[in-house]
């Protein structure tokens, strides 16, 4: 699931790079940190933003000029625990970016692409462990603000709808800083 992944962006980023009438491409690396929710069909089930419900991102990314790019980008969720019941949660994502520049240093921006997560559970004191896996799409906005040309602040919100079989939404808020080259 995660080589599907990998293949998909790495085959975007070199059709994005070699075109001759683009700008030359700027790669970039970043770091973020957010919040994620869950909202379920059964609302009982919700979650909603909170410290409890963090998230890890790192990226990578390739922009072929200021409108449009690649990213790959690998989401880390905390360990979760309800009770008996532990959670480990991760993914990847490929997704194509759609930007806006408004100004020098401020830009708007739009993505979508390819979700693939994996989550272990297990049961505390029990051997009982059961590892779900699935790939999903998904899709967000944010704001950039460049501090320069080399650092830019990220503000994100993304939107993945897992599995038909779990049904929830999962909502991710994440502030990033993005390392240009």
């Amino acid at each position: 699931m995660f080589k599907r992944i990998t293949t998909f962006v790495s085959v975007s980023m070199l059709s994005l790079t070699s075109g001759t009438a683009i700008a030359e491409p700027a790669g970039y690396l970043g770091v973020g940190y957010g919040q994620y929710k869950f909202k379920f069909e059964d609302s009982e089930q919700d979650q909603e933003l909170s410290e409890e419900n963090n998230v890890g991102k790192i990226f990578l990314g390739v922009q072929a000029n200021d409108a449009i790019g690649a990213e790959l980008t690998y989401l880390s969720f905390n360990d979760g625990e309800d009770g008996a019941i532990k959670s480990e949660i991760e993914g990847v994502s490929a997704a194509l970016t759609v930007g806006l520049p408004v100004g020098q240093y401020f830009a708007l921006k739009a993505r979508g692409g390819w979700f693939a997560w994996e989550a272990n559970y297990s049961v505390s004191n029990l051997p009982i462990e059961k590892k779900v896996e699935g790939d999903d799409l998904f899709y967000g906005v944010g704001v950039e603000l460049g501090l320069g040309k080399s650092i830019d602040i990220r503000l994100d919100y993304d939107r993945y709808q897992i599995d038909e079989e779990i049904d929830p939404e999962l909502d991710i808020a994440s502030l990033s800083a993005e390392f240009n080259f």
